[in-house]
């Protein structure tokens, strides 16, 4: 379904587990997705482009985000992520410019590298409880982290820095 421009709606079949790379890449008119429940796998690409997409619901037991996803879905101001996911792949929702709040939910594993970057919007992400690792550049360096941020201090759970607000309920580690 790559670049099918006129496509607005689809309708996934139940027992689906898998939506593979670049499957809706480009389909600039699809403008919301109801993902089955079941599905534990989005592809690399697989909504890359869908400029029109504003909103995604994930499924429960989704475990696993590909590298670009959701890149360049530049409408999209609502993801909810479900528990279970472990994964968000390499610049997955970067260039979603309309994404002003994330939840993190437990469980979450491995962020890649610009997961969240050009979100010139995202002002609070909520992490989840317990142990959580962030490498730097994970968000837009101007908006989220840069290597000046100094937000590490275990004493509270809400972390104010230049117009971002962080919330955490555990132990945050910094990696490079």
């Amino acid at each position: 379904f790559q670049h099918c421009i006129r496509l607005t709606k689809v309708t996934f079949p139940s027992g689906l587990v898998h939506i593979g790379k670049d499957a809706f890449y480009g389909c600039q008119k699809l403008s919301r997705l109801l993902l089955p429940s079941g599905l534990i796998h989005i592809g690399d690409y697989a909504f890359a482009g869908c400029i029109g997409l504003t909103e995604v619901t994930l499924p429960p037991g989704l475990a696993f985000i590909g590298d670009s996803a959701f890149h360049s879905c530049s409408d999209l101001d609502q993801v909810i992520f479900p528990p279970g996911l472990t994964h968000i792949g390499v610049d997955a929702f970067g260039s979603c410019y309309r994404l002003t709040e994330i939840i993190l939910p437990p469980g979450l594993a491995q962020i890649g590298k610009g997961a969240f970057q050009q979100c010139i919007r995202l002002t609070k992400v909520t992490f989840p409880e317990g142990k959580f690792n962030i490498v730097l550049g994970h968000f837009s360096e101007n908006v989220v982290f840069s290597t000046t941020v100094n937000f590490i201090d275990l004493g509270g759970n809400k972390f104010p820095v230049e117009g971002f607000e962080f919330t955490y309920n555990g132990e945050i580690q910094i990696l490079d």
